[in-house]
């Protein structure tokens, strides 16, 4: 099926993709399905084609292949390449896929944003309208890239799209519901500065039209900065554990209230505290995926029961098992300080604390305050950053003794669970990105979990 919003800029034009992963495939695959006489073409750094790279169409390959782009008459960016090796190119000639998706679907989309937890709440929000409606698909930054699930979409279905920084950063379309769930400081590899960062967040909701909404978190200052220094044409709901003084959703003893404007206000969740998620953070989650699916059009009764049959997602403070008497969490979706806090704080009891990865330079500031007061009884650190980290607690007056660094992140692991008795709990939340030794987090996850059972398997634990 051809889409006249994406038909305007595709058809008949000289494109080049920017990109070869996930999302480039998809959309590459997609264009010629729909476009079988067009020719298209693709610019890599590899320097020779992928082999699932369709004859016929060109390929440009190297390290500098950004800069043969010149001739093009549009370059669909995908997320991984920064916009500053296009900076050359006209930004008009410049779009991204999300972009080409949200100009044909963003009244359908209900999007979600967010330094930290957009995977949760998004997975949760598909989640509870899986419950509601057949008519639903999940896309986005979870894994599913948007071109794959066009074809089954017609007017009546939900696209429930979890959006990164870097998909949001040439939008300039937006979800008819979107959620900002919070903003940390991250991903300074890749943008110029925090500001451009925010502002790449705020994309959005920065296009909105009169009557979609955006769900924002009225607690977080640095949100409300960025809604200070934007127009919103939206309407603006914040959310928090305080009823606020006009519209916005609040956490009330144990159920979620939403007020809209002109409306009372109206219980959408009841039962918060029956969801297996655990911690502060994840209410917050709660709260925010009730009130997309409220108004959406799902009634309390389903919100309440699809929020306590949700057990939350892989390497997000994933309960791992028990090995001679030891608890074992596996948060391996933590990049920030700030994410380690809330981890611990939601386990109540931290013994060992493994930290560290690929080093993007943030701050860890907040994190040197934190763990002094903790009750954490051993740090265990790896990578670049858990180098940098161990200099920053060091400095803040934490004992060194408390510490030990491993250049390899098994050695880390082997030596947590090394360092164990019966009763403590060990909990991998790294604060840093995975890239110095594994592709992503998951891979990074999953082998914390594949040498914790090794271990476990051939009894080699010290009780």
């Amino acid at each position: 099926m051809i889409i006249q919003a994406i038909d305007n800029l595709v058809s008949g034009r000289n494109i080049v993709l920017a990109g070869y992963g996930r999302e480039g495939k998809a959309l590459l695959d997609w264009l010629i399905l729909h476009y079988p006489n067009q020719i298209f073409s693709v610019a890599d750094r590899q320097e020779l084609p992928d082999a699932s790279f369709p004859q016929r169409h060109h390929w440009i390959g190297g390290t500098d292949s950004m800069s043969k782009l010149s001739t093009f008459d549009l370059i669909i960016k995908t997320p991984g390449i920064p916009s500053a090796q296009l900076a050359y190119l006209p930004s008009e000639k410049i779009t991204s896929q999300t972009e080409l998706f949200l100009r044909a679907y963003g009244p359908q989309t209900l999007g979600i944003t967010g330094t930290k937890g957009k995977s949760t709440t998004t997975s949760l929000v598909y989640h509870i309208l899986k419950t509601y409606t057949d008519k639903v698909v999940l896309t986005g930054n979870i894994g599913i890239p948007p071109f794959t699930v066009v074809d089954q979409l017609d007017p009546a279905t939900a696209v429930v799209m979890e959006l990164s920084a870097h998909q949001l950063e040439l939008v300039k379309h937006c979800p008819h519901i979107s959620v900002l769930l919070n903003l940390f400081e991250e991903h300074l590899d890749h943008f110029s500065d925090y500001n451009a960062y925010q502002e790449a967040k705020y994309n959005i909701a920065r296009y909105h039209r009169p009557g979609d909404y955006l769900i924002y978190p009225s607690f977080d200052e640095t949100v409300g900065e960025l809604l200070k220094r934007n127009s919103v044409t939206g309407v603006l709901l914040p959310f928090g554990l305080t009823k606020p003084e006009g519209e916005g959703i609040w956490l009330e003893g144990d159920n979620v209230y939403l007020k809209l404007p002109l409306s009372d206000p109206e219980v959408i969740c009841k039962g918060v505290s029956r969801s297996p998620l655990s911690g502060s953070h994840n209410r917050l989650n709660i709260m925010a995926a009730a009130a997309v699916a409220a108004l959406y059009g799902v009634g309390e009764t389903i919100i309440s029961c699809a929020v306590s049959t949700f057990s939350g997602l892989p390497h997000r403070l994933e309960f791992v098992g028990i090995y001679d008497g030891v608890k074992f969490y596996d948060d391996s979706i933590s990049t920030i300080p700030e994410a380690v806090i809330a981890a611990v704080k939601s386990l109540g009891r931290v013994d060992v604390l493994l930290l560290g990865g690929f080093d993007r330079g943030i701050s860890y500031d907040k994190l040197a305050s934190f763990i002094p007061g903790s009750g954490v009884k051993l740090i265990l650190l790896t990578g670049p950053a858990g180098e940098r980290i161990q200099r920053v607690l060091i400095e803040a007056g934490v004992n060194p003794s408390r510490m030990q660094f491993h250049e390899r992140f098994d050695d880390m692991v082997k030596m947590a669970v090394k360092s164990t008795v019966a009763g403590d709990v060990v909990l991998m939340s790294p604060g840093a990105s995975s890239y110095d030794q594994f592709k992503n987090f998951e891979e990074r996850g999953k082998r914390y979990k594949e040498i914790i059972k090794e271990m476990a398997d051939l009894n080699l634990t010290v009780n």
